[in-house]
């Protein structure tokens, strides 16, 4: 992986009155400009989705999509916190395959999914269920808006005959595939690792670590994704499946677990593979950036194959607002807060 860090030349002041740290006193000339060029990024993005939203204003089968599903968002939002966590056995099956697991075979004692280190990445999940179940169904009606307006003609319509577990399966291949793409890409383009930071600084892996992402990362990710997936003209509730399996799946790997799965570990990524992508050490960088399958690491050459390491993971940026200082839920919550704007680098309380 590529990270931003701080230039070393900034020292702690330690005994000293908590103070707030700005932009300005950041010496470090790249980290300060991939920060303003994701700043930048965000205010464009917003720009150009808002323009796109008043262009297709005047489209009234876009309007009465948008309508349907504004009306919808309460029976989705009940569906998705509600079946989908709450009530949901796929989400009980998979924490509870991932503490099991972290309890007899952990990567490192005293952390996993009900350490106090995972309490803020349990937070991290609840907005993201109320994003995903509202403003994101919006935005995934936009995409294939547009796409139906303006790239239709790279629709595969050899696939409209196939059955639809045929089409699932390829739209399974194809979505980890574009994935694996977009990984890459926000490590890779220093802008949308920014964001994508956020989602590495967890120094103990746990079942929520999945749901610690900034909210411009998921946008970029799903854009990447989703565009291409019309494609094969998946319907809007496979895209939506297709995520949701994956989701469950990568949250167990991201547990505090020592295993590589047997001869599993040759074809999907486990829990070990994924640690060492989200390895602090420089020497592990650039590696396993497969989501479900390892295929796409060993054709491209980015596979770390000595799977029998277990790194300590994390950031390199040092002042990095961590949350393990504390255990008082105020805490917790200022630094949830601290964390979100961590890519446009707000001021943040240091001791």
């Amino acid at each position: 992986m590529t990270t931003s860090t701080i230039g070393k030349d900034e020292l702690k002041n330690e005994g000293a009155e908590p103070t707030f740290i700005s932009s300005s006193e950041d010496k470090s000339a790249p980290v300060d400009r991939n920060r303003v060029l994701a700043t930048r990024f965000t205010y464009a993005f917003t720009l150009v989705v808002s323009i796109l939203f008043l262009v297709k204003s005047s489209d009234k089968a876009f309007l009465d999509e948008c309508v349907r599903i504004c009306q919808n968002i309460p029976n989705v939002v009940q569906v998705t916190c509600g079946t989908e966590l709450i009530f949901s056995p796929l989400f009980f099956m998979a924490l509870g395959i991932t503490y099991v697991l972290e309890k007899y075979i952990p990567a490192r004692e005293g952390g996993g999914t009900f350490s106090r280190t995972a309490y803020l990445d349990s937070q991290w999940a609840v907005p993201k269920f109320l994003i995903f179940s509202s403003s994101w169904l919006l935005y995934i009606a936009l995409l294939r808006a547009f796409y139906n307006q303006y790239l239709g003609f790279l629709t595969i319509h050899a696939v409209d005959s196939w059955p639809e577990w045929a089409k699932l399966a390829v739209g399974f291949v194809w979505t980890d595939f574009l994935r694996y793409i977009s990984h890459y890409a926000r490590h890779k383009i220093q802008t949308f690792w920014t964001f994508h930071a956020v989602h590495h600084s967890q120094k103990n892996l746990n079942f929520f670590t999945e749901w610690r992402s900034h909210i411009f990362d998921d946008v970029l990710k799903y854009t990447i994704e989703a565009i291409p997936l019309f494609m094969l003209d998946q319907s809007f509730v496979q895209v939506l499946f297709l995520n949701r399996a994956m989701y469950w799946y990568s949250a167990i790997y991201h547990g505090n677990i020592r295993s590589n799965y047997g001869w599993l570990k040759h074809f999907l990524v486990t829990p070990q593979y994924h640690r060492l992508h989200h390895s602090i050490h420089p020497h592990h960088r650039d590696c396993n950036f497969g989501l479900v399958l390892t295929v796409w690491d060993r054709m491209f050459g980015t596979m770390y194959k000595n799977l029998d390491e277990f790194p300590g993971t994390g950031t390199e940026d040092e002042f990095f607002p961590y949350d393990e200082e504390e255990s008082s839920k105020s805490y917790y919550s200022r630094t949830f807060f601290e964390q979100f704007f961590y890519p446009f680098k707000l001021p943040r309380i240091r001791s």
